[in-house]
């Protein structure tokens, strides 16, 4: 008589099943064992987590790092967010915040500025009169000592050395803005913007409801972008929606976002990252759809400095 396996150690009669449980099944005599498998592909590891950035493309087994957990990918060029797209799935999620590390060692001071010129030497005073000489055989006695010369005018100021390196707290210079209303396009027309969503320091400005971002002080910024877009009904597909970020009006390289549709109001995310160069006086980002009678909702752009051009 053959056992069925049943979680827990429950048995019945019947044909013995495998399960992944302890299985009570009894009966007849084990058969040989089979030669072994080869063994499978080696797992992504974590040194292969990745941060998700919306729009980029990822394959099958990819993991990737979103909101403070790790997801896999399960499918080739997945869609969606981590967390809200059946294209991934969550492996772990962020434990708690450990202690507070102890602070580290105080910076090394930075290089004192260059010494201020010497100011010219102060006219010699004039000589005092000699003192009388002494009687004969016994030591004459000193003469006053004559009055101290005026002092010298005081010598230029020396050039003020450089800045030192801006301290630990020092306020970020960043802005973020969004739109989240469609926006039908217009071949060469920049998406606007009608919410600040963030602005710190001073370097960055945008004017609610304009398409223009403007920077006024040189350095290097980091930008990026991101928006759903759609083909609307009527429009004749396979069809490819294209975002380009300009500095000045001219196109930066590698700061594109493209995206490739087969269907109509079918909405997927364009994204892009990039990093700009402001070598001086005032430069203005914007970014533009290359064709028309498309559709963008919830653009965002973010802007941030990330460090200096000298």
């Amino acid at each position: 008589m053959n056992i069925n396996c049943r979680q827990n150690g429950g048995c019945s009669c019947g044909g013995c099943r495998p399960r992944p449980y302890p299985c009570c099944c009894t009966g007849g005599a084990t058969g040989p064992t089979g030669p072994t498998g080869p063994t499978g592909p080696t797992g992504a590891g974590l040194e292969t987590v990745q941060p998700f950035i919306p729009g980029a493309f990822y394959l099958a087994g990819d993991i990737v790092s979103y909101n403070g957990a790790l997801y896999r990918v399960n499918t080739d060029n997945p869609t969606g967010t981590p967390g809200t797209s059946a294209d991934f799935s969550l492996l772990t999620v962020t434990g708690p915040t450990g202690a507070t590390g102890a602070t580290g060692p105080t910076g090394p001071t930075g290089p004192a500025g260059t010494p201020g010129a010497t100011g010219p030497t102060g006219a010699t005073g004039s000589t005092g009169p000699t003192g009388p000489t002494g009687p004969a055989g016994t030591a004459g006695t000193a003469g006053a000592t004559g009055p101290t010369g005026a002092t010298g005018a005081t010598g230029a100021t020396g050039p003020t050395g450089p800045t030192g390196t801006s301290g630990l707290n020092a306020v970020p210079e960043l802005l973020s803005a969004t739109n989240t209303a469609a926006q039908d396009t217009t071949a060469g027309t920049a998406l606007t913007y009608d919410t600040n969503l963030a602005t710190y320091g001073t370097a960055i400005a945008h004017t609610t409801g304009s398409g223009d971002v403007t920077i006024s002080q040189p350095g290097v910024y980091l930008v990026e972008f991101h928006a759903d877009a759609e083909i609307p009904t009527g429009t004749s597909v396979p069809a490819t929606a294209t975002a380009t970020l300009n500095l000045n009006g001219a196109p930066v390289s590698g700061a594109t976002a493209s995206q490739r549709f087969t269907e109509v109001d079918s909405p997927a995310n364009m994204a892009f990252l990039a990093a700009v160069s402001v070598t001086s006086g005032t430069a203005t980002l914007t970014v533009t759809p290359n064709e028309a009678d498309h559709s963008y909702t919830n653009a965002t752009i973010t802007v941030w400095k990330i460090g200096s051009t000298t």
